[in-house]
């Protein structure tokens, strides 16, 4: 049985909420919208505040429509492990994944050298992994955190949110696979994989395995039309489908996502099953190894 929170609780989290975005405070929050559940499914509180941006006069309501960035990330993990489920790839099989994504067999490390500054390719010294994709191990990173990757793409450079492959598979790596951990672009690997490998764009694939199944309607890489009426920031017109950060959604239906992660994989709202125990499991194990745990919380 799901309780429902205290009033007393509810009310202090409104009024916390509406502090953030009170327009009269410096560096306020434009705007805000807060939804707890549970593993239930129960929605147990649920509350907007403020505008859909800055600058907006559009007050902020929980059905606005967010760009939910590397939440997508979550969701692109869950459709690689149901391919891993159905037999189709392993996470630790590297022939098999460069035979799907060969592209990832001639991508090399960069290095600075020395007094000099300046930069060189290096070859790889192990192969690449699905598992290596998903736990950020692979050595990809991100131009706007990682300076030299910055640096050695001028005078162009990278950017990962163009929407244009090209900044996605044509970026090295920054460390050897499986050396470190760092936040990077190997979702969007992970993505083209689940599109290769289903021969679908990875948006229909979400729609087909994921999203239908748990009842999500507001969740895409393009806005429908009810969905563009409510956006709290600028559509995207054309891009590929970026399992790193490509997806718009409401809060309420990433909601419906956790909830099921919550309840092993078993929509507590439609009784479909997305993921079974031992994939669940995985998905909430520690993936990065001893080694590196150090350097991250560092």
């Amino acid at each position: 049985m799901s309780l429902p929170l205290p009033s007393e609780l509810i009310l202090a989290l409104q009024a916390k909420i509406d502090a953030a975005c009170d327009p009269t405070v410096n560096h306020h929050i434009p705007g805000v919208v807060s939804i707890v559940v549970d593993s239930h499914g129960a929605e147990k509180f649920a509350y907007a505040s403020g505008t859909r941006g800055v600058g907006s006069g559009i007050p902020m309501d929980v059905d606005s429509i967010f760009w939910i960035a590397s939440c997508t990330k979550l969701i692109t993990s869950i459709a690689c492990l149901q391919l891993v489920e159905e037999g189709l790839i392993d996470l630790d099989d590297v022939s098999s994944l460069e035979a799907l994504l060969p592209e990832l067999k001639d991508v090399q490390v960069l290095e600075k050298e020395g007094d000099s500054g300046a930069f060189r390719l290096v070859p790889k010294e192990r192969r690449i992994s699905l598992r290596m994709l998903l736990s950020h191990t692979a050595g990809f990173s991100y131009s706007f955190f990682h300076e030299a990757l910055r640096d050695f793409s001028r005078p162009v450079g990278f950017d990962e949110f163009s929407g244009h492959i090209s900044d996605i598979i044509l970026q090295p790596l920054v460390h050897q696979p499986g050396d470190k951990w760092e936040y990077g672009v190997s979702y969007d690997w992970a993505g083209m994989l689940v599109e290769r490998l289903r021969k679908q764009s990875l948006g229909e694939y979400f729609k087909e395995r994921i999203f239908a199944p748990l009842g999500i309607t507001d969740m895409s890489f393009f806005p429908s039309g009810s969905m563009k009426d409510r956006l709290t920031t600028e559509e995207v017109k054309e891009c590929f489908n970026s399992g790193g950060g490509g997806l718009f959604a409401k809060p309420g239906d990433f909601c419906k996502i956790l909830s099921t992660l919550l309840n092993n994989g078993l929509s507590p709202q439609t009784g479909h099953r997305i993921l079974e125990d031992k994939s669940i499991n995985e998905l909430f194990t520690n993936q990065i190894p001893n080694s590196q745990i150090s350097a991250v919380k560092a």
